[in-house]
This record gives structure tokens, sequence and C-alpha cells, in this order.
């Protein structure tokens, strides 16, 4: 029996922040991006997502990718999540959308992949409008899909929305793999730097799939040592 194979797909978030504010960085790979810190050539950019996308996609393959936009909640249309609170929200969207596919675009240039490109919504700010991202970005993912997870923009409610719709698919489906779980952080006069959080994620796995058996604190907290000493030795 031939297995299916899957596709890779990036999902990652738009900002909220005003179009003027959102400018490139030029981020730092921490070690948790070891093989990126090899292959990529330092460049400024806008959405986090996109070192992962110029890593990992493919000359000639098509990927698909999914920008997670947030309308909010305002009955007058006005994106009341940003901090430039003139905006409409979906000429908000719309221009980091511009912006996110110039990245894309130049990325493609480079490589030579094809794409294909999803907006999905989240209209409001309750508790029922994240659980329902959640069930559109599972309803998207397939059996061998590979998963990008990026979790830098919007609001904390979304990133678990993000979080735990990855445990679903990693649980539930057949086959899907993991490929990242990005996060870009930017503070004060820090230098700005991407991590994968992937090792999270696994552990949290772990700890799921273990936590019922009779003390399992030893073989649990080893795992989590080798983690952080194979991380220290990537310094």
């Amino acid at each position: 029996m031939t297995t299916q194979k899957g596709m890779k797909k990036f999902f990652s978030t738009l900002s909220l922040t005003s179009p003027s504010a959102h400018k490139p960085e030029l981020y730092v790979f921490d070690n948790s991006c070891s093989e990126m810190k090899n292959n990529l050539n330092a460049a400024p950019h806008r959405n986090p997502i996109i070192p992962f996308i110029r890593h990992n996609a493919e000359p000639g393959e098509t990927i698909k990718l999914y920008i997670i936009a947030c309308i909010g909640d305002s009955t007058d249309g006005r994106m009341i999540l940003s901090d430039n609170k003139d905006w409409d929200s979906q000429e908000l969207i719309n221009r980091h959308k511009e912006r996110y596919i110039e990245e894309v675009e130049a990325a493609k240039t480079d490589i030579g992949f094809n794409y294909e490109l999803e907006v999905i919504y989240v209209k409001g700010i309750k508790n029922d409008d994240h659980l329902k991202l959640v069930q559109d970005i599972v309803s998207r993912v397939e059996d061998n899909d590979i998963i990008f997870m990026d979790i830098t923009y919007g609001l904390r409610t979304i990133i678990i929305s993000q979080f735990l719709s990855l445990t679903y698919c990693y649980k539930v489906r057949q086959g899907v793999s993991i490929g990242s779980l990005s996060y870009g952080q930017k503070y004060g006069s820090v230098r700005s730097r991407i991590y994968n959080l992937n090792a999270f994620f696994l552990f949290n796995q772990t700890i799921n799939n273990l936590g019922d058996l009779p003390s399992p604190e030893l073989f649990i907290d080893s795992i989590l040592g080798n983690l952080i000493t194979g991380d220290e030795e990537n310094e």
C-alpha cells in the first residue's frame, strides 16, 4: 500500500500594528534554529515565518500558506485591537497581507517553489471565536502533512488556539509531522531573535504521553535535562 505524500503547510498570523510601525527586522537565529543558522544568510524580514519557508520549500514543489487575520469585535469596522484605532480592519489586513506576499514572492523568485495562499479570518475576540479558529486550522491539515506554525503575532488567545491545533493534528491525523513552531522576539533594545519552539511542543507531548505512568518524574526530568544540555552544547 502506497502512503500518500502530504504537503508542507505554513501557518502564521498577520500583525496588528500599524503598517508604518511594522518594519523589517534583522533577526538573529537562536540555537534552536541551528540548521537555518548554517544555511541562510541573515536578512531583514517583517514576517518570521519567511526564513522557515526559505529553508524548507524546494524548487518546483507547491506549498500552502495560511495567514490568520483577526478582524476583531468592532461594530463600526475599526480595528479596535490595533495600536492605531483609526484603521479599518479589512484595510489593515490587506496592507499586511500585501507585505507578506512581497516577502513570499522574493523567496519564490530565489528558490523556485509554487504556493497557494489562503486567509483564515478570526471574526471576533470571544472564546468561541478562538475555538472556531482551532477548527478552521485543523480542517486544512490532512494526513502526512508537514506543519510549520508561527506564533509571533496576534492575541495570546490566538497563539493558544494555534498550539491546540498543532496538538490535534499531531495526535489525531495520521503521519503528520511538525516542521517548526516559530516565534520572532522583539523586545526593546535587545537584538531581535527567531526561535524554533519545536522542542517545547514535543516535550509537552511527552508529558501527556507519560504523565499517567507510575512515577514518571525521573524519566521526564531526564528528557528535560537532555534538552537543556543539548541546547547549551549548540552555543
